[in-house]
């Protein structure tokens, strides 16, 4: 499936305009799945509207997401040949008493389409992130360059595997320990970690911060620690603790709108909406939980391809690729 088609069907094509018959939009449609509207099948396409008339039918082994206009997704995976209406029961008897807010989250903001052409942004998505020429290997985080919010709580934080120079400047070295630094607006060191895995988490709501909540994000191998300010170093807003409560609580809203936590659909609406709000973090879990919910539909792959894109780490998603 081509890139334009891809992250089309995770936003949607167009923003949705409701009327007394539309009832669902595709979201995601993976396989020839039909639609039959007056009498007449037809192959169904990502931003396609469902009314309330029509019949759907998924093929073996097809893939299709609904989303419902109070905002609820249901997805349909099993062969099988069902009316709209009859689908729209089987969300309507989910819904929720957060409807009114959050439901115009998922139908507006998942529905627009300029957020939707990944044609328009890819080539402007695909920045690199700088190397380090003097240290002996080269660590570089999960994090985007430009500054990103992360929340007063525990964060999970990942880095790639060291590159070494060369083979022989490797080979010295028997066994690889990261260093991680977390360093203060006055570049005061306030944290600092040791670990043989390429992740840590650390709670960021019992780290002071000063005034302009900043903080820094740092890692190198052991041997590399004199050298830690060639290493580069990621900004990090740090949200208060009661904003932080208040996103916590509507992200658990959100989630009781959409009902199904496992869901891959579900978890893609929840990326969007925490990425909107600079939780770059909080963002990548969600994608890669879309991906390991539904590892076929390619469509989320290549949401995510453009995510990491889109925040300028293309280097680092080549290097998940490979693995």
């Amino acid at each position: 499936m081509k890139i334009k088609s891809g992250i089309s069907l995770v936003l949607l094509l167009a923003i949705f305009e409701v009327n007394a018959q539309e009832v669902f939009k595709v979201m995601i449609n993976k396989g020839l799945n039909q639609v039959q509207r007056k009498g007449n099948w037809e192959n169904i396409k990502t931003g396609d509207v469902i009314n309330a008339p029509d019949r759907v039918k998924v093929i073996n082994g097809g893939f299709l997401g609904l989303i419902h206009k109070s905002g609820k997704t249901i997805e349909l995976k099993t062969p099988s040949e069902i009316s709209a209406s009859e689908i729209s029961k089987k969300v309507e008897a989910t819904s929720t008493n957060v409807h009114q807010k959050y439901g115009n989250f998922v139908y507006g903001e998942m529905t627009k389409a300029d957020a939707a052409d990944v044609t328009k942004n890819h080539k402007a998505n695909m920045k690199v992130t700088g190397a380090v020429d003097r240290a002996l290997a080269k660590v570089t985080p999960y994090l985007p360059k430009d500054s990103l919010n992360v929340l007063s709580e525990p964060i999970n934080f990942r880095w790639t595997k060291a590159v070494f120079e060369d083979a022989k400047t490797a080979s010295k070295i028997n066994k690889v320990v990261y260093v991680v630094q977390i360093i203060n607006t006055y570049s005061e060191l306030v944290l600092k970690k040791e670990t043989i895995d390429t992740t840590i988490t650390i709670d960021l709501g019992k780290i002071p911060t000063q005034e302009e909540n900043v903080l820094w994000f740092r890692v190198c191998i052991k041997e590399d620690e004199d050298e830690l300010d060639l290493q580069d170093k990621r900004s990090m807003h740090v949200i208060s603790l009661s904003e932080t409560n208040t996103i916590r609580s509507d992200i658990k809203s959100l989630k009781e709108l959409l009902g199904d936590d496992n869901s891959s659909m579900n978890c893609l609406i929840l990326a969007n909406y925490v990425e909107k709000r600079n939780l770059f973090t909080d963002a990548m879990s969600y994608y890669e939980k879309a991906i390991k919910l539904a590892p076929d539909v390619e469509d989320y792959h290549i949401a995510y391809k453009d995510f990491v894109h889109r925040w300028g780490l293309k280097s680092l998603y080549d290097v998940k690729a490979k693995k």
